[in-house]
């Protein structure tokens, strides 16, 4: 028996279904056939995950399309929304962050080793600095040859 209330999990439903990440997160679960047992697994809910969040990035061509589309087609899934957040094991899901324990989720079945853990911060930083190291070194070199133009 689930802990959650049946209050709990129309609540949590709702909440899911009310957000296009949700609904999108539904949708892959649904269109990539995975049940509501293996849905409650880190592995398979944090690669779901992961796919919805990357198919709903503002940065996407088709991003309002796909906003839409979740949206439209969340409702058809809450049976299987019911049926995960109806399971002992989804309770993770909710649980407070543990900063001490973190999952790793990759498409390659490499392990995570130090040098993949770099801040973001710093990743961006140096990508940063190699832009503007290109973008300088265009301007240097468009400079020059407009000063070689001038002067002939």
């Amino acid at each position: 028996m689930n802990a959650h209330s049946a209050w709990d999990i129309d609540g949590k439903v709702e909440e899911l279904l009310a957000s296009p990440a949700g609904c999108a997160f539904l949708i892959v679960l649904q269109e990539s056939g995975v049940s509501a047992a293996d849905a409650v697994h880190p592995g398979i809910s944090l690669q779901a995950a992961y796919r919805a969040i990357d198919d709903l990035s503002i940065w996407r061509h088709d991003f309002q399309e796909t906003v839409k589309y979740a949206l439209l087609n969340g409702r058809k899934v809450s049976k299987l929304a019911h049926a995960i957040l109806e399971l002992p094991e989804v309770g993770w899901w909710f649980a407070p962050m543990d900063r001490t324990t973190q999952t790793w989720a990759a498409s390659r079945h490499d392990a995570p080793t130090l040098p993949k853990f770099k801040p973001p911060i710093q990743a961006t930083k140096r990508r940063a600095a190699e832009i503007l190291g290109t973008a300088h070194e265009q301007i240097r070199v468009r400079h020059l040859h407009l000063h070689k133009f001038r002067g002939q």
